[in-house]
């Protein structure tokens, strides 16, 4: 399945334009939504079960954060022709809208820092986007990185 529906120009030019797919967009905060609660949840189940709040915090924001990048990142590699970022971005930030998590500031740390309603979701809505960031520049090499020829034709697979 194609992040992109390509159309092809039948003069023999190629590839016109490539524009997202709606179903893609939404599939990648569908994931977001659903995995980053589910991340959230074992952080805090299994902070709870060890008796120390401070372990499930810090357990439910790694778990999101690394779910977060490793998703954007995987769903934004060209070389799987993924999504362009700025479907990314709409698809984390309505991810992050999705996520019944997020709806009381229970997703990442903000909670935690005794932050409440609002500016605790407000504080999680950074870090997400913060950790979406991370995914998406990284999925998005730069070739100018580096000066060898073997690592620049790797980075443009």
């Amino acid at each position: 399945m194609s992040w992109y529906d390509v159309q092809v120009d039948l003069s023999g030019a190629g590839p016109r334009r490539r524009r997202p797919r709606v179903g893609g967009l939404l599939m990648l905060a569908v994931v977001l939504a659903v995995g980053g609660g589910v991340a959230s949840l074992v952080g805090s189940l299994t902070g709870a079960a060890a008796d120390s709040r401070t372990l499930g915090l810090v357990l439910r924001t790694a778990l999101v954060a690394a779910f977060v990048c490793v998703t954007t990142h995987l769903a934004c590699r060209r070389d799987a022709h993924g999504l362009p970022r700025s479907a990314a971005w709409l698809a984390g930030l309505l991810g992050y809208l999705l996520a019944p998590t997020s709806w009381v500031g229970e997703t990442m740390l903000a909670a935690g820092l005794g932050l409440d309603g609002l500016v605790a979701a407000g504080g999680d809505l950074l870090l997400w986007l913060g950790c979406l960031a991370v995914g998406v520049v990284a999925a998005v090499p730069d070739e100018r990185r580096s000066g060898d020829p073997v690592v620049d034709s790797l980075l443009r697979r």
